[in-house]
């Protein structure tokens, strides 16, 4: 399965957001909308406007701060955030297992009313869990049905970015669309590396300052990495 290239949109108003969607258009396969790095809370409107404005499939995530993102309100406003993403038109959502299960049942069948496939979610953000927690956590995962899963930690040592790609391919080879890496500086490896063994997705930013988690590398070097 080819890896589609996803970029992050991780602007913190409107107004830059649209300038770099512009930007995103020109080398994403994908374009992931991080709403959670907006400084306001994106009303209904602004969230048309910005999925208008992507000329690639969109993935709109809301990711709260206990799995690495910049979202501090509460659960009722942030599934609200992602209900008015998915009656926008969003491609895909975001959602991570951590999050409770009546938002995570709320989240899954309005996406399935509205045609929008469910990206389930789980980030580790101080270390990678060893093979048999990643094993544990992608079957108890798979119960709910997602259309992908992506599971991401982070690496403190060169074997954590084997460990998650053994990993990466062993589930791959079982037919379940996939995406698994690992963040920061000693995790770029691990996010070339898969790659080349069929994640369903990599993330790339469109540059210095750009990113939406440690480590991203830039999606002109990974297009010179992974020609189309």
């Amino acid at each position: 399965m080819k890896t589609r290239i996803a970029v992050p949109i991780a602007s913190t108003t409107i107004k830059q957001a649209l300038k770099d969607i512009a930007q995103a258009n020109k080398v994403a396969d994908i374009i992931e909308l991080r709403l959670d790095f907006l400084k306001a809370a994106p009303k209904p409107k602004d969230i048309q406007v910005l999925i208008k404005a992507c000329k690639k499939p969109v993935i709109c995530t809301c990711r709260p701060i206990h799995e690495g993102g910049k979202f501090s309100g509460s659960e009722d406003e942030r599934a609200a955030i992602l209900h008015d993403a998915i009656g926008a038109g969003a491609d895909f959502v975001d959602v991570e297992i951590s999050s409770g299960g009546n938002f995570r049942k709320e989240i899954f069948q309005l996406a399935d009313e509205k045609g929008v496939k469910v990206i389930l979610s789980a980030h580790s953000l101080d270390r990678t869990p060893d093979r048999e927690e990643l094993d544990d956590l992608v079957k108890y995962m798979a119960t709910e049905k997602p259309f992908a899963i992506k599971i991401v930690g982070m690496a403190q040592t060169e074997k954590d970015n084997d460990r998650i790609i053994d990993f990466l391919r062993q589930h791959n080879r079982k037919g379940i669309k996939f995406i698994a890496f690992c963040m920061g500086e000693k995790g770029k490896r691990s996010r070339i590396e898969s790659v080349r063994h069929g994640s369903f997705l990599a993330f790339a930013s469109l540059g210095k300052g750009k990113g939406s988690a440690k480590g991203q590398i830039d999606v002109k070097e990974m297009r010179k990495l992974f020609p189309e």
